[in-house]
């Protein structure tokens, strides 16, 4: 059902373009799904809209969709937001019953401990795609008021949190805590700025049989970023092909301060 909420949101500073200063007023509608969409636990569980930037349709806006938990009870110790692979979808990150269960388990552990979890749609992995990650980053901390905003990964979405916490780099207003990168389907073109305004803190799991993605552009990438200035720890995951990371994600151990 339609809930009677409006939300005004002023996402993106912009100048004289019509399009652009759509993101300055903008109605967001929530919806509430049914109870028999997904099992939340109890938690509140809606979806959200906002605009972004969209790569294809040029310089016009659409929306850019998210699905959200949110504990019963305030003030939240921060919020988790997980980017779906290739081909993938937001209801994904919500899903009990694929990779072993492992986003059962990390919803599980959120609301014991107090987190909102965040699952995006996208079709663009890159910088575009990255933008529009980090102004959702922005939207939740002012949202759920928490100076703690944590992205994940996996695959295509590895690369698009990567391009979000790049852009991060060069903000004077920086927004995200820690960046975790599941087998990343990194390019070795993407460009690392030298001397990031905000070194960003970074962890990548990768399995050592993966033979999806190139472990020599993600060496080369992470290279980059460890001489540019950011943190970046690396993960190897002996035997473990391109969704071990995934379906054995230690979302504990990997996300730092999630059990606080």
């Amino acid at each position: 059902m339609w809930l009677g909420v409006a939300l005004l949101l002023g996402l993106v500073g912009c100048g004289g373009d019509p399009a652009a200063q759509r993101y300055d007023e903008l109605e967001v509608s929530i919806l509430e799904n049914s109870p028999s969409d997904f099992e939340s636990g109890g938690a509140e569980f809606l979806t959200d809209t906002y605009w972004g930037e969209s790569v294809r349709r040029g310089f016009e806006t659409e929306p850019f969709r998210y699905n959200a938990i949110t504990p019963p009870s305030q003030p939240y110790s921060g919020v988790v937001i997980y980017m779906h692979e290739a081909g993938g979808r937001r209801e994904q990150g919500m899903r009990d019953d694929i990779y072993g269960g492992t986003f059962r388990r990390l919803k599980d552990h959120l609301q014991a401990k107090n987190w909102v979890y965040l699952t995006p749609d996208t079709t663009d992995y890159e910088q575009a795609g990255g933008q529009n990650l980090r102004r959702l980053a922005q939207h939740a901390q002012a949202k759920y008021r928490t100076d703690r905003v944590y992205l994940v990964g996996a695959s295509a979405g590895g690369r698009t949190v990567l391009h979000a916490a790049l852009l991060d780099a060069q903000s004077s207003d920086p927004v995200l805590t820690q960046v975790l990168a599941l087998a990343p389907a990194w390019n070795s073109n993407i460009y690392v700025a030298p001397e990031p305004s905000t070194p960003q803190n970074l962890l990548v799991v990768q399995g050592t049989a993966d033979r999806t993605i190139s472990h020599r552009a993600n060496s080369l990438i992470t290279q980059r970023l460890i001489e540019a200035g950011h943190s970046v720890t690396t993960l190897e995951i002996p035997d473990g092909g391109h969704n071990t990371p995934l379906e054995q994600a230690d979302w504990v151990t990997w996300l730092g301060s999630l059990d606080e």
